[in-house]
């Protein structure tokens, strides 16, 4: 058990730092949805989004076993797939605004090394006989601060995909929210 806290206070980090990235460094500094050349990695980061909240439903908040198990383990496998397309894009997407920063490079590897450390503990901390296809089934099985840290999370990530979405079809909007907002002349 004591692997699942670590893995949760490292998911809890990760958690931080992509908000960092996917939000203000993507969509509110870069505005990468504005860009034409970037418009394909925006899909791609509000594909991995949505595989973000999944990946969190069936492995972390969800004991998942037998079919849901290897599901979960399906979208971890498809993440790093867009991942990987998303790191070959990023060269011809950033190339107008001057090529993909340092700081955002360091930032892209500590996601990834987080990602899979979190990942890793958490497996280790579960039976292989979960992996049983004829065992299948789906409860809740986090309890007190854990179960809480997992479901404000689950809110955040929506709340993320659901923005990322809405910039797909608006893709000006954060301006408008902004300037209605704040008046802020910092992300002009």
């Amino acid at each position: 058990m004591a692997a699942q806290y670590i893995s949760l206070g490292i998911l809890l980090i990760f958690s931080i730092l992509s908000f960092v990235d996917g939000v203000y460094i993507h969509l509110l500094h870069y505005r990468l949805q504005e860009q034409t050349a970037s418009k394909y990695e925006h899909y791609l980061h509000s594909l991995r989004a949505l595989l973000f909240f999944l990946i969190l439903l069936f492995i972390y908040y969800f004991r998942s076993s037998g079919i849901w198990l290897w599901i979960g383990c399906f979208f971890i496998l498809f993440d790093y797939i867009i991942e990987s397309i998303d790191m070959f894009a990023e060269k011809e997407s950033r190339q107008e605004l001057g090529g993909l920063p340092s700081f955002e490079y360091w930032l892209h590897g500590t996601l990834v090394m987080l990602r899979s450390l979190s990942l890793g503990l958490w497996f280790s901390s579960i039976s292989l006989s979960r992996f049983n296809l004829n065992d299948s089934a789906m409860k809740a099985h986090l309890t007190g601060l854990s179960s809480l840290l997992i479901e404000q999370i689950l809110i955040s990530t929506l709340c993320v995909v659901g923005l990322h979405i809405l910039l797909i079809f608006r893709p000006n909007a954060l301006r408008a929210i902004q300037w209605q907002c704040c008046k802020n002349e910092v992300m002009k």
